[in-house]
């Protein structure tokens, strides 16, 4: 009788312990899946770690996932790695089991992180074009200014060479002396014609400045 009555009040205990057991997995199950959707991620993932100790849960460990990877997402977002936040969310898509809200949020912000990376890509693009255009634009300029500077150190150049070679033609042009032309018609002389056709040459006159005498 009394090995009945003990065998009956361990049996009692073990069903209550299992019972406080199950309570406790359900809230923490329960829990966990509120705090999931709420976004409260890093309380989830306590939440849910807590309840997989003891139990083997598969739609437990699946929102636990989704917790994890929807934290990750959210991290790279704020750092604006739209591209590693994708492959987080990715995961959970892909998933089979777990929270249908997240799975339906996560294809959400998938597609809006494609948008914004389109976005950006396409910004991207058009400051590299107007980069283009203008150091194009410059580059046009300092091409223009340098031809104008070579143009007016060629003409300054040609200038300078003009004076040069006018001087140099004045240097070499002969001077005539004033008194050659007189001198040279002072030293001719007269002649006067013969019967026979021969000239002779009339003798300068004398010029007796003292007289004869007689």
């Amino acid at each position: 009788m009394k090995k009945t009555a003990v065998f009956f009040i361990i049996a009692i205990s073990l069903f209550l312990c299992a019972c406080v057991k199950n309570s406790a997995e359900i809230d923490y199950y329960n829990q966990g899946m509120q705090q999931l959707e709420d976004h409260k991620f890093d309380e989830a993932i306590e939440s849910f770690s807590k309840l997989l100790k003891d139990s083997d849960d598969s739609a437990a460990r699946a929102m636990y996932i989704q917790a994890l990877h929807m934290k990750n997402a959210m991290d790279y977002v704020e750092y604006e790695d739209y591209k590693k936040a994708i492959k987080e969310l990715d995961i959970i898509i892909k998933m089979k089991e777990g929270s249908s809200a997240i799975k339906s949020e996560a294809t959400k912000k998938k597609d809006e992180y494609n948008k914004t990376l389109k976005d950006i890509e396409e910004e991207m693009s058009q400051r590299k074009e107007k980069a283009k255009k203008s150091a194009k634009g410059d580059l046009d300029r300092v091409r223009e200014i340098a031809l104008k500077a070579n143009y007016k150190h060629s003409a300054k150049i040609a200038a300078e060479k003009a004076k040069a070679d006018a001087e140099k033609a004045k240097s070499q042009t002969p001077t005539t002396p004033s008194g050659d032309s007189g001198a040279s018609s002072g030293a001719s002389t007269p002649s006067t014609g013969t019967g026979d056709g021969s000239s002779t040459t009339t003798p300068p006159s004398q010029n007796n400045t003292g007289g004869t005498g007689q």
